[in-house]
């Protein structure tokens, strides 16, 4: 194959467009395994930070339906303090009429 003429203005714009840089492989792999590393990170702590309100949340729950909390120590002491106030007020007690 003949070129019979060198066109030099093709060639001169090809040749101010040219760029040349040193490319570090490895550098940039480890970059953007960091970035990579990074988001996964974040969303695992997301997740866990999820995770952890669902449990608080679940155990508060459950704490709300448990009867432990009625059947305390305090809570006994307070409704007998209570219903002897009653009784010395000279009140019907609600619980003795109902059959």
């Amino acid at each position: 194959m003949h070129i019979a003429k060198r066109e030099n203005a093709i060639v001169n714009r090809l040749k101010k467009t040219l760029q040349i840089r040193q490319v570090d492989h490895e550098a940039e792999r480890l970059e953007r395994q960091r970035a990579r590393d990074k988001v996964t990170r974040a969303a695992a702590n997301e997740r866990k930070a999820a995770d952890l309100e669902l449990a608080r949340q679940r155990a508060a729950d459950k704490e709300a339906r448990s009867y432990s909390s009625l059947r305390s120590e305090e809570a006994i002491a307070e409704e007998a303090a209570r219903q002897k106030a009653k009784r010395e007020a000279g009140e019907e007690d609600d619980e003795d009429d109902f059959w």
